[in-house]
C-alpha cells in the first residue's frame, strides 16, 4: 500500500471514522512518525557518544592529575629525606653541646645570672 493511496483513503474519513485497527490510519502514522522516531534514535546514539568521549577524556585527565602528584609525591620525599637527616644530625650536635658542659660551669653562669639580674632589680628600685 503506498501512502498516497493511505492519505487519499484518510482524507475522506470523518472524525469518528478514525480507528487505531483500521489499516490505512495506522500506516499513515507509522510512516509519519518513523522519520521522528529514527531522528529521535539518531539523536540519542549522538548523545552517547558525546557523553561517553567526555567521560574518557576526564578520565585520562584525572589520571593524569593522579600520576603527577604522585610523581610530585615520590620527588618531594626523595628531597626531604636527606634535608630531615641532615636537621636531625645538627639538632644532636647542637644537644650533645649542651649536655658536654660540666655541672660546676652550669652553676656558675646560673649564680652570675642570679646576681645581675638582683643587681638590676635593686637599680631599677633605687630610680624610684
Amino acid at each position: 500500500m503506498q501512502l498516497s493511496s493511505a492519505i487519499f483513503t484518510i482524507q475522506h474519513h470523518d472524525l469518528s471514522e478514525f480507528f487505531e485497527w483500521d489499516q490505512d490510519v495506522y500506516f499513515v502514522i507509522y510512516n509519519v512518525f518513523n522519520d521522528f522516531l529514527q531522528s529521535l534514535r539518531q539523536s540519542s546514539e549522538l548523545y552517547v557518544e558525546d557523553l561517553h568521549s567526555r567521560t574518557v577524556q576526564k578520565n585520562e585527565l584525572i589520571l593524569i592529575l593522579f600520576l603527577t602528584s604522585l610523581g610530585m609525591l615520590l620527588v618531594t620525599m626523595v628531597i626531604l629525606c636527606p634535608v630531615v637527616g641532615t636537621v636531625n644530625l645538627a639538632r644532636l650536635k647542637v644537644l650533645s653541646l649542651f649536655v658536654d658542659i660540666p655541672n660546676h660551669h652550669v652553676i656558675g653562669l646560673g649564680n652570675k645570672c642570679e646576681r645581675f639580674l638582683n643587681s638590676f632589680n635593686d637599680a631599677e628600685h633605687n630610680d624610684e
